[in-house]
């Protein structure tokens, strides 16, 4: 139970992130990060926790 919560968390935080990375209106912007993300849970779970640290 504790994995599939883990799992929904990560999916939640993937799209989040590539839909704001994704924008139709704005031009291409060099200070975008388009995040290339890891095979393995821990390191996206990582990330995700760094991205939402930063925007708090």
């Amino acid at each position: 139970m504790c994995c599939f919560a883990v799992s929904q968390l990560l999916t939640f935080g993937k799209s989040i992130i590539s839909l704001a990375n994704k924008t139709e209106d704005e031009e291409v912007d060099d200070d975008k990060v388009n995040i290339e993300w890891p095979e393995d849970v821990s390191a996206k779970a990582k990330i995700i926790r760094i991205n939402v640290q930063t925007m708090i």
